[in-house]
């Protein structure tokens, strides 16, 4: 998904808050980041009058749709969110992350 239609307005930030991380979506920017991401991207053509991606008609159910996935767990207990943080916590000890010790004398 490109980058600039998320610098428009803050739909979609990560901080800290207290003692939480918090992550927030903004409900209305679901439509775009579907259509402008990666698999209507790769697998439906601009052109193609007969291959039409999925649109979404309503985000509010949608997003109780999407959260619905988000918590689900596999057969392991993993779930989507568990997956990001694992994925984004190895990118960040792997770009330097400050407070981790990677030495472990």
């Amino acid at each position: 998904m490109s980058a600039g239609l998320w610098r428009e307005e803050p739909k979609m930030e990560c901080k800290i808050e207290g003692d939480e991380i918090v992550i927030r979506v903004k409900i209305d920017c679901l439509q775009i980041a579907w259509e402008n991401g990666p698999f209507v991207e790769s697998n439906y053509g601009p052109d193609d009058e007969d291959n039409k991606p999925p649109v979404i008609t309503d985000c509010e159910a949608f997003a109780q749709e999407l959260v619905n996935e988000l918590n689900f767990e596999d057969e392991s207990g993993t779930n989507a969110v568990m997956t990001m943080f694992d994925n984004a916590m190895e990118r960040a000890i792997e770009n330097g992350a400050d407070g981790v010790d990677t030495e472990n004398d």
